[in-house]
């Protein structure tokens, strides 16, 4: 009973991180950052442009994620992981452009792009290699998952 629990809560984590996505882009108050200073308002800055490369990232780990209760990661899985992903941040940046004093940029889709193509290396690899931890936990997840 617990395993199918955490089974089903893998599979509905990628839509509750959009969810949280979607709410995130589309607040946005400016008077929140009036008091700050300029040194610090360049630090967010470049925080919230990194952003970009994680953000996205992260919403492609938590579809193979939970792709992986379903069986092992096939070339499939991932390229459907990527297309929603890039999917996602299209429409993220589109959803940008109607919200008051935000933007939305095709250098910012092209960050969240990035950000998903480096973490579908990076589980790809791990995915693939006998020695990788992440590869080893992500194949575990496979196996236990997917027999409930």
């Amino acid at each position: 009973m617990k395993k199918t629990l955490v089974k089903y809560a893998l599979r509905i984590l990628p839509l509750g991180y959009m969810g949280l996505v979607w709410v995130q882009s589309g607040h946005f108050q400016p008077e929140s950052v009036m008091h700050l200073s300029r040194y610090t308002l360049l630090s967010l800055g470049v925080l919230f442009e990194a952003a970009h490369l994680f953000q996205f990232g992260i919403l492609y780990a938590a579809l193979v994620v939970a792709a992986l209760t379903f069986g092992p990661l096939t070339k499939r899985g991932e390229a459907f992981a990527l297309l929603l992903s890039a999917l996602y941040a299209l429409l993220d940046e589109a959803h940008q452009y109607f919200v008051p004093f935000r933007s939305a940029t095709l250098t910012d889709l092209a960050k969240d792009v990035v950000g998903v193509a480096v973490v579908w290396w990076a589980i790809r690899r791990s995915y693939r290699s006998q020695r990788s931890k992440l590869g080893q936990a992500l194949r575990k997840c496979s196996a236990a998952f997917s027999k409930i």
